[in-house]
């Protein structure tokens, strides 16, 4: 059962991170509408942190370096707030965006945070219990 939680919380991971670059697009589109430049910066950040996670989680049952795992999946969600800040306060600062412009990028950063968040702990729980065992 735990292996099979485990198997699930990577693809779900896995998922997120394919599924940010595919949609990629749509957070360029918002970030043209803000008014803040280093936007740009931490949606760029945030895909990185991503695809590396992505590329952590092939060999995360096998890996010993959960360290590194975690301080990456760290990094990833401190991204995605700062991103996540920038696009609110430009949004109340500035009149000329509206919540439609932004509503969507800010839903799937802010579900994508939460997966890697809560996988990243789910992750690192269920290696430790099934290296006990």
């Amino acid at each position: 059962m735990k292996e099979k939680l485990l198997n699930y919380t990577i693809m779900i991971m896995g998922f997120t991170a394919l599924f940010q670059l595919a949609i990629s697009q749509v957070h360029i589109k918002t970030i043209t509408k803000i008014f803040s430049p280093e936007i740009g910066f931490y949606l760029f950040l945030f895909m990185i942190f991503g695809l590396v996670t992505l590329f952590n989680l092939t060999s995360i049952k096998k890996s010993r370096n959960d360290i590194l795992f975690a301080f990456i999946s760290v990094l990833l969600v401190f991204v995605g707030v700062v991103y996540s800040r920038i696009l609110l306060n430009n949004y109340h600062i500035h009149e000329s965006i509206t919540y439609n412009d932004i509503y969507f990028s800010l839903y799937m950063i802010i579900i994508s945070m939460v997966i890697y968040g809560v996988g990243t702990i789910t992750i690192l729980v269920i290696k430790n219990r099934l290296k006990k065992t």
